[in-house]
């Protein structure tokens, strides 16, 4: 059941109402000790970057999934993008992404490659 302010007037006006209420709280507030969000985000990202002692990336690998039959393009995309360069290698049957991390020879760059299609060829 809602209570009868928020059937009475209109909606305009209860949105304008509950704005104008908002600011008063927030104007209200004691400044001295207030940390706006701004600030307190900048806070905590500045102590979370302080405290990390080690290399992260050290944990990264760009290349996982490209041997042992992962078909998994390793290349930079953006979401939905068609074109997708990387280098292609001659390792064809493990290739179904074009491209394989392992030590064979690079034949030449294409740009159209997608992960998990249906056909071996990175071309088509």
């Amino acid at each position: 059941m809602a209570g009868p302010f928020l059937t009475t007037f209109p909606r305009r006006r209860r949105v304008l109402t509950f704005a104008l209420f908002s600011l008063l709280v927030w104007a209200l507030l004691p400044i001295e000790g207030f940390n706006p969000p701004r600030r307190l985000l900048l806070g905590i990202t500045k102590e979370v970057v302080g405290k990390s002692k080690s290399d992260i990336l050290q944990f990264i690998d760009p290349l996982i999934g490209t041997v042992n039959g992962g078909h998994v393009f390793p290349g930079a995309t953006l979401p939905y993008g068609m074109a997708k360069p990387v280098a292609d290698t001659n390792n064809w049957g493990e290739a179904a992404a074009g491209f394989v991390s392992d030590d064979s020879l690079i034949t030449g760059f294409s740009q159209f490659h997608d992960s998990g299609k249906p056909t071996k060829s990175p071309y088509i």
